[in-house]
């Protein structure tokens, strides 16, 4: 492994996106647990029909905009159909990010191979995104090559 800094910030962006992808997730689950319609919450938030379900899909960095566009627009969804509920932000951050958030934070001062290797659980357990993305090819050529460190360290 190269332990430099270019290596920290591939991490600190692995680790970002999957935040996003987890934050992502806990949302649409939220929908669908609400029984709301995607293209409903995607135009309250002046987003057209398929806008949520394009930042649903994609695996990039969401501006934080427009995750409280759609958390308002939800909110709003609720109000208009006269339910006595609301989404709270809160509930959109679940065990699950909080993880992942204390590891990104971890990951800033650590020598990587050993900082992988004491968090293998953790890295197993978000393999799965980490290959999704690869598989999307929404990774840069560092990212790629941290990922590749990573399965190396988590098979010895």
């Amino acid at each position: 492994m190269r332990g430099n800094e270019n290596e920290k910030k591939a991490m600190q962006s692995l680790l970002d996106k999957v935040i996003v992808k987890q934050f992502q997730e806990n949302l649409y689950r939220e929908i669908e647990r609400l029984g709301l319609k995607q293209y409903k919450v995607s135009e309250k938030a002046g987003k057209g029909q398929k806008g949520l379900n394009k930042m649903l899909t994609e695996i990039r960095n969401v501006k934080v905009s427009n995750l409280l566009r759609y958390h308002f627009a939800i909110n709003e969804l609720l109000k208009n159909e006269k339910r006595n509920e609301i989404l709270v932000l809160d509930d959109l951050i679940n065990e699950n990010i909080k993880a992942t958030m204390k590891v990104a934070e971890n990951a800033a001062d650590a020598h990587i191979e050993d900082f992988i290797k004491e968090n293998k659980v953790f890295f197993q357990g978000i393999m799965f995104h980490l290959d999704h993305f690869k598989t999307r090819k929404n990774l840069n050529p560092a990212e790629i090559f941290l990922l590749d460190d990573i399965k190396k360290i988590l098979n010895d």
